[in-house]
C-alpha cells in the first residue's frame, strides 16, 4: 500500500492588548517596535508539507497478517498568541514525524478456546517540535513557542481476546511506552540548560487493561442480557517538563527555593498510578423488541485520578490538575427503528 499527501495551511493571528481597562496603554508594538495607533497587530504565515505511507502486509492462510509500514506525520506552524512584539511573535514551524512500525494480528485454536492477537512495536522520530521556552528579553523573561526540540517515541503494544464458550468473551491489553527528547535546551535563571533526557509529560510508562463479559443463558423470547466488568491501569507519571532539573532551580533563582521547597515540588509534580472499574449490564431487544437498555457504574472505587493540567509551580507557583469523572451510576435507553 502506497500513499501520499500534500497539505497547505495558512495561519493568521490578530492581537490587540493593553495594560489597562480604559485602553489608553497598548501592550503590543508594531515591526521594529514601532507604536500602533488602534492597538492592532496581524501576522500571517504559509505552511506545507507532503506526508507519506508505504506499507507491507501478507496474509497466511492460517489466518495470520503479517505487516510492517513506514508514515509520515505533519503538524502546521503557527504564532505564539501570547505575542505582542518582533520577537514573540516570529512564528514558529512545522513539526514533522516518521513512524516505524511492524506487526502481527492472528487468530488461534487454543485448548483453552479462540483466542485473538494483535501485537505491534514502534518507534517515532519525532523532529522540530513545537514548545513554549522561556528567553530574556531586556532583562525580562518571556516566553514564545519555538521548534526547539527533538525527541523518540518507542512503544509495544499487545491485545487478546479469548472466547472460552460461547457466552464468555475475556479480553486484555498491555501498552509500553518509552518517549524521551533526544535534544532540548531551556532557560532556567537566564542560562540554558541540556534537558535532553526528559520525560514526556502526562505521558504513562505503561498502561493496562483487562475485561470479561458474560451473555446470561436466557431465552430469545427475553433478549440477550450480558455483564461486563473491565479494570484500567495506568503507571505513574510526571507532570512537568523540567521534573529532573528541580534540584539545580534554587541556585537558578538566587537561592529562593529550601529543599522542602523542591520536595513538595517534585511531589506535587508526580502523579501516582491508578486503576479504575467499570460495570455494566446490557439488555439487548428487551423482551423480543426493539429497546436495548442498559445500566452501569464506571470508576466502582471513587478513584481519584488525574489526566491532565497545568504545572508552572517553578514559574508561577501554582499547578492545576484535571481529574477524571467520580464513581459514576447511569442507565440508558434506546429505540431502534
Amino acid at each position: 500500500t502506497l500513499g501520499i499527501r500534500q497539505s497547505w495551511d495558512d495561519r493568521e493571528l490578530t492581537v490587540s492588548k493593553w495594560r489597562d481597562l480604559a485602553r489608553t496603554m497598548c501592550n503590543v508594538t508594531g515591526a521594529g517596535g514601532a507604536a500602533i495607533p488602534d492597538c492592532s497587530r496581524s501576522v500571517d504565515e504559509k505552511f506545507n508539507s507532503p506526508t507519506w505511507r508505504a506499507s507491507l502486509n501478507h496474509t497466511s492462510a492460517a489466518g495470520h497478517l503479517v505487516y510492517g509500514s513506514i508514515s509520515t506525520g505533519y503538524r502546521a506552524g503557527g504564532f505564539n498568541t501570547r505575542g505582542n512584539n518582533d520577537a514573540t511573535l516570529k512564528p514558529f514551524d512545522e513539526e514533522v514525524v516518521t513512524t516505524y512500525e511492524l506487526g502481527h494480528k492472528g487468530d488461534w485454536e487454543t485448548v483453552a478456546g479462540t483466542l485473538r492477537t494483535n501485537a505491534a512495536l514502534y518507534w517515532q522520530d519525532y523532529q522540530d517540535i513545537q514548545y513554549t521556552r522561556s528567553f530574556d528579553q531586556g532583562g525580562s523573561t518571556v516566553t514564545r513557542t519555538e521548534n526547539a526540540a527533538e525527541a523518540e517515541i518507542k512503544g509495544i503494544e499487545l491485545e487478546a481476546t479469548l472466547a472460552p464458550t460461547e457466552n464468555l468473551i475475556l479480553t486484555a491489553g498491555l501498552s509500553f511506552v518509552a518517549a524521551k527528547f533526544k535534544e532540548r535546551l531551556d532557560l532556567i535563571g537566564g542560562v540554558e540548560v541540556d534537558t535532553s533526557g526528559n520525560d514526556f509529560v502526562y505521558t504513562p510508562e505503561r498502561t493496562v487493561s483487562a475485561s470479561a463479559t458474560y451473555t446470561l443463558p436466557v431465552a430469545a423470547s427475553l433478549g440477550e442480557i450480558s455483564v461486563t466488568a473491565s479494570v484500567y491501569w495506568q503507571d505513574d507519571m510526571s507532570t512537568h517538563a523540567l521534573i529532573d532539573q528541580f534540584p539545580i532551580l534554587p541556585a537558578a533563582f538566587g537561592g529562593n527555593w529550601s529543599q522542602a521547597d523542591i520536595d513538595a515540588m517534585t511531589e506535587y509534580s508526580n502523579v501516582s498510578s491508578y486503576e479504575v472499574w467499570n460495570t455494566r449490564v446490557d439488555w439487548r431487544n428487551v423482551m423480543a423488541s426493539k429497546v436495548d437498555a442498559a445500566l452501569y457504574l464506571n470508576n466502582a472505587s471513587d478513584e481519584t485520578y488525574v489526566l491532565g493540567g497545568l504545572n508552572v509551580v517553578d514559574s508561577g507557583g501554582y499547578g492545576a490538575n484535571t481529574y477524571g469523572a467520580p464513581r459514576t451510576i447511569g442507565a440508558s435507553l434506546r429505540y431502534n427503528f
